[in-house]
């Protein structure tokens, strides 16, 4: 509870030393991790945002919060893969903020006409079935 009060509060540094203790203490700590991660991408730590959601991945593959942190990592840096991971945590669990990232990916790449011929459009839509013929 310390640590997501400091957060909430500004108080990052605090914060961040007390994610580490709970994580030093019980290194299994998948949301703790996923915490930790959500705070390194909050202060724009990309790096160390994505070192503390692969950590959580490892410990528990289902867990779809450390998966939505991985997607906005993809967002933020632009990646390609940024739509498939938001797919990939709508079949892991019904999280609000995985299937707002994933509902708005799906509708910029049908609003875009110029990339309609290609094969990233043909895999994440048509493939993938992002929406239902």
């Amino acid at each position: 509870a310390l640590p997501i009060c400091c957060t909430e509060i500004g108080n990052y540094a605090l914060a961040q030393h007390a994610f580490i203790k709970s994580i030093q203490a019980e290194q299994n700590n998948v949301a703790a991790w996923t915490n930790l991660g959500v705070l390194y991408l909050k202060n724009e730590n990309i790096e160390l945002a994505h070192e503390a959601f692969k950590v959580a991945q490892s410990l528990e593959p289902s867990y779809v919060s450390c998966w939505i942190g991985q997607a906005l990592i993809a967002e933020a840096v632009g990646s390609y893969e940024t739509m498939d991971l938001f797919r990939h945590t709508t079949e892991l669990s019904l999280h609000t903020e995985g299937a707002k990232g994933y509902a708005h990916w799906v509708c910029a790449t049908l609003q875009d006409k110029t990339s309609r011929n290609t094969e990233l459009y043909r895999y994440n839509i048509l493939q993938m079935n992002a929406i239902s013929t």
